[in-house]
């Protein structure tokens, strides 16, 4: 197979049937504001259980493909997912992660052979201990393999449980506002979402080691603030070694100087007096 003829998504134009969403009459949550977006995002739990677990199982950054299907809603555009494909033969480290022309054959292999009714609606990929954004060369994948307009790109924090959609608006690629989360009929929701900033926290219901999602995810790496809480300590324990004088110390102090200035004031005259008698 020439390498150069694998394609992610439409080679061109596609033209989007119109219909309803079935999911507005089955269980689904909103999560943020998913109706204020031009591109409505809607995920099954399944799908995004599946993508979550994956960002969590390594420390390097790894990814894969979103399936379902996209149309049109009345002026908007929906785009459904319904699986989350892995790409295990991606090249990753602590900081990349490469879809090489074998990751894509094979996760188009996958999607036609798992879900043939559906197709390639986006990618997801992880960003281990970091912020939820797309990178230089993010933007690079999305704009070249992702350009249709129903393409979205979801990004995870797996260790700090965040996650976040991004979507094409006025032909830039932005952070999307919220989404819809589509529960499985016959079985309670597995996963808590809600909306953290610009971003989504996700823990999987009764994983104790998710229980305090805020506390425990890091901070976005936009400013270095991990040195203020130690300049703070250090600040509390220098006031605490050197206690300021307490206010009734300081009164009792500044009224005895007062006292023992006007007796040596008052001795001092009637030095002065004396003196001034005898000299007559």
């Amino acid at each position: 197979m020439d390498e150069f003829d694998i394609r992610i998504g439409p080679t061109e134009a596609v033209r989007l049937a119109q219909r309803i969403p079935e999911w507005l009459q089955q269980p689904h949550r909103a999560v943020g504001a998913p109706d204020n977006q031009p591109v409505l995002v809607a995920i099954t739990e399944e799908a995004l259980l599946s993508a979550c677990r994956h960002a969590e199982s390594s420390l390097d950054e790894i990814g894969g493909v979103l399936v379902g299907h996209a149309y049109q809603w009345g002026e908007r555009t929906v785009v459904e997912v319904c699986a989350a494909l892995r790409g295990d033969s991606m090249t990753t480290g602590r900081a990349h992660a490469t879809f090489t022309v074998d990751t894509w054959a094979g996760l188009k292999l996958q999607q036609e052979q798992l879900f043939p009714d559906q197709m390639i609606v986006g990618w997801y990929h992880s960003h281990p201990r970091m912020g939820i954004f797309l990178s230089g060369m993010d933007l690079e994948i999305h704009e070249g393999f992702f350009s249709s307009s129903w393409h979205i790109a979801l990004v995870l924090n797996g260790q700090g449980h965040r996650c976040g959609f991004f979507i094409w608006k006025d032909e830039r690629i932005v952070p999307a506002p919220g989404f819809y989360c589509l529960d499985a009929l016959d079985k309670q929701p597995r996963l808590s979402l809600q909306q953290a900033r610009r971003n989504f926290t996700y823990a999987e219901v009764g994983d104790s080691s998710a229980v305090s999602v805020e506390e425990s995810s890091p901070p976005e790496p936009i400013t270095n603030t991990a040195q203020k809480p130690e300049v703070v300590s250090s600040q509390h324990e220098t006031e605490a070694s050197e206690p300021p004088t307490p206010p009734v110390m300081q009164e009792t102090m500044r009224t005895a100087l007062i006292g023992l200035f006007i007796i040596v004031a008052l001795a001092w005259v009637r030095y002065r007096s004396r003196s001034w008698t005898s000299t007559r």
